[in-house]
């Protein structure tokens, strides 16, 4: 196999593995080789590199970090009615929906998800991504979610049969009882996935809030203890302090979301203490707020490559609702989420100042108007819970490699680490909106996305 060998300079290096060491480093050349980092030398040895006759890139003084790694993510979400969905004539568009979503991290700088809830058609997208037929992050799938006859997600019914044969299963797997829980895992697994996830959400925050089924206790023990004997972790959809208590319990890997009240200071001292993750997801509720409303519309209005123009109408149409203030059992209750987001932020700035383990998440498709491609506004809320700048592109990057297991090949931009990096445009450390100007993005080494100037 023939040697491909690039070589990086002129670049601000941040590096993700200083602990206590110098943030930024300058004056270094990092050298690729076959998608992996061949080493990371000083300046002064540039025109070495180039008499032996290796490509060079020059980054003009930019600011390299490693790929970002969200762990919380939906990448079947089609930002379209589920009526619309439904329909045979609309599964093109879908596919190319999806696609979008793919390609849309990638221009984010997002360079590995992992994928909380879509049917096992997601490996199919997987291939074509390995492929390289489309442009996509590197997916760590749980499959279908968990659930229960009667639970949440209550806004998705069951598929029919024919398009359980299509998209491979359900979106939500509903079982009953233990056995049937244990055989959930063991099926979702043997299909490939990579991670467990079920949910236990007693009340559903569409309007209306009707009471939710969950499963019973003994049914959430058997899929986390079936997980871990066969070395894999799970995940917890959870929005209630009762919810928590129960998944600290019962060893939860990670907690997805937090909670609509306020923590009891015993609920922070147990959760800190714990050895469970928890990915707050931030973005999810703050964009239902007044003031982010026209933010999402002017990023929607002002870009053509997140959505299709079928996703395109549905979402405004959605955001025009939410600003008109309607009201129906088709919608998130904004009310609830705009009451409660402060509550929610307060939660996470005291699991931070306790000691709590933190990870990084968007929930990019969990809701009909969170959409792919906006890292940069989770960590900006992440900052307003009081973390720190480089605190929060670690947990999106070298701590969210440990959560999934993934350390030894991402995470930071280390010799022998796979080459995922992205460029950006002005120094995220003084402000984490410039983790959203992306010049540059490679994944395993390959240049996937490049801003063109002007």
């Amino acid at each position: 196999m023939k040697k491909t060998v690039s070589v990086l300079h002129n670049m601000n290096l941040i590096d993700m593995s200083a602990i206590d060491g110098e943030k930024i480093k300058k004056n270094k050349i990092v050298v690729l080789e076959n998608g992996r980092i061949q080493s990371i030398l000083d300046a002064d040895k540039l025109d070495g590199l180039k008499q032996r006759g290796h490509a060079t890139l020059d980054l003009g003084g930019n600011y390299l970090m490693p790929g970002l790694i969200d762990a919380h993510v939906h990448c079947m979400n089609p930002f379209t009615s589920l009526h619309d969905v439904a329909k045979f004539s609309n599964l093109i568009p879908t596919q190319k929906q999806i696609e979008k979503n793919l390609h849309s991290c990638i221009r984010a700088g997002v360079t590995t998800v992992r994928d909380l809830g879509s049917t096992p058609i997601i490996a199919r997208f997987m291939g074509m991504i390995e492929r390289g037929r489309i442009i996509g992050p590197r997916i760590v799938p749980s499959f279908s979610i968990i659930s229960c006859p009667g639970g949440y997600p209550d806004m998705i019914s069951s598929f029919s049969w024919l398009h359980r044969v299509i998209l491979k299963g359900q979106l939500a797997e509903r079982i009953i009882g233990r056995e049937q829980a244990v055989n959930a895992v063991h099926s979702m697994l043997n299909k490939g996935a990579a991670w467990i996830k079920t949910v236990y959400q007693e009340q559903s925050y569409m309007f209306g809030h009707p009471k939710l089924n969950v499963l019973a206790d003994d049914s959430y023990a058997a899929i986390v203890r079936t997980a871990h004997e066969r070395k894999t972790k799970a995940a917890l959809h959870c929005l209630s302090n009762v919810g928590y208590r129960k998944a600290i319990a019962w060893q939860f890997d990670t907690i997805e979301h937090i909670p609509l009240e306020d923590f009891s200071t015993e609920d922070v001292n147990m959760i800190a203490k714990s050895k469970t993750t928890i990915i707050p997801t931030l973005i999810a509720p703050v964009l239902y707020r007044e003031d982010m409303l026209q933010t999402l519309e002017c990023i929607i209005t002002s870009t053509d490559f997140r959505l299709i123009p079928m996703a395109q109408k549905n979402v405004i149409e959605i955001i025009e609702q939410i600003k008109a203030g309607k009201q129906s059992d088709t919608l998130i209750d904004y009310h609830l989420l705009r009451q409660t987001f402060n509550a929610m932020t307060n939660n996470v700035r005291r699991l931070h100042e306790d000691g709590a383990n933190i990870g990084f998440g968007t929930d990019a498709g969990g809701t009909d108007i969170c959409l792919f491609g906006i890292p940069w506004l989770e960590m900006v809320l992440m900052a307003e819970a009081g973390m720190g700048s480089y605190e929060i592109l670690e947990t999106a990057t070298r701590k969210n490699a440990e959560i999934l297991d993934l350390e030894q090949d991402l995470g930071s931009i280390e010799q022998g680490k796979i080459a995922d990096m992205v460029l950006v445009e002005g120094n995220p450390l003084e402000d984490l909106r410039n983790v959203g100007k992306v010049m540059k993005v490679w994944k395993a080494g390959r240049l996937l996305h490049e801003t063109k100037p002007g």
